[in-house]
């Protein structure tokens, strides 16, 4: 049965009956013969069933969402501000890990040379894996370790060790000496044998690469560009000799 319209009766209340129940209307349009579909009146509409005793209220709603068109344009700037965003944030972080790693071997040779002088002691900075024994390769990216040889003898005994890094973060760090060494000795008055950089890269290569600069006084410092006359490209820093670092 298709129903199209609405009736008041002589109470004055809008009702038709729908099987065993019945629907009763309640609404504010004037006039004893309303169209159901109506947009000008507002009605509630209230089923009663009477097998169950139950009643429950239908209200009618508009339609609200979003259009194929915003849809589209939501996307669209998602896709934009993703591709942006995310290859920026990545490069941000791998240049705050370079950093903080190349600081922390500024840190180690600014220890050992200061434990030097105080303990009148021979200090030496190492390669190392384990954290107790010196690697025999400058693979500096294993971790590193500082120790007072304190009879001098180039070997670790026990108590000597005075402190510890572990292995840098990233699968392609790389720190290496130039020239190439696997210890690094500080005499009693905190001079080393003989001057080197230690050069920290990574897959991005020497433009994005950091290194520690150690004058043979023993001095270490944060690399930078100088300008010198080995010196060619500014987004490259500049090793002890003044020339550009190389990964």
């Amino acid at each position: 049965m298709s129903l199209d319209r609405l009736h008041k009766n002589e109470s004055g209340l809008w009702r038709i009956g729908v099987g065993g129940d019945f629907v009763a209307l309640r609404g504010t349009a004037a006039g004893n013969d309303i169209p159901i579909c109506d947009n000008d009146s507002r009605w509630e509409i209230m089923a009663v069933n009477r097998a169950f005793g139950r009643s429950a209220k239908v209200r009618s709603k508009t339609a609200s969402g979003f259009t194929l068109i915003e849809l589209l344009v939501a996307l669209a700037v998602l896709v934009i501000v993703t591709t942006v965003a995310i290859p920026s944030f990545t490069e941000l972080v791998r240049n705050n890990r370079q950093v903080a790693q190349a600081n922390e071997l500024l840190t180690a040779f600014i220890y050992a040379r200061s434990e030097a002088v105080r303990l009148r002691v021979p200090v030496r900075v190492c390669a190392s894996s384990s954290g107790d024994a010196c690697l025999a390769t400058s693979t500096w990216e294993q971790g590193w370790l500082v120790y007072a040889d304190e009879n001098d003898d180039s070997v670790i005994d026990d108590g000597e060790i005075l402190r510890v890094w572990p292995k840098l973060d990233g699968a392609d760090i790389t720190l290496r000496p130039e020239p190439d060494a696997a210890v690094i000795s500080y005499d009693a008055n905190g001079v080393i044998d003989d001057k080197r950089s230690f050069v920290l890269c990574d897959g991005r290569g020497a433009t994005a690469a950091k290194a520690v600069n150690i004058l043979s006084v023993g001095r270490a410092r944060m690399a930078s560009h100088t300008g010198a006359s080995g010196s060619n490209d500014s987004a490259i820093v500049d090793d002890v000799n003044g020339s550009d670092i190389a990964c």
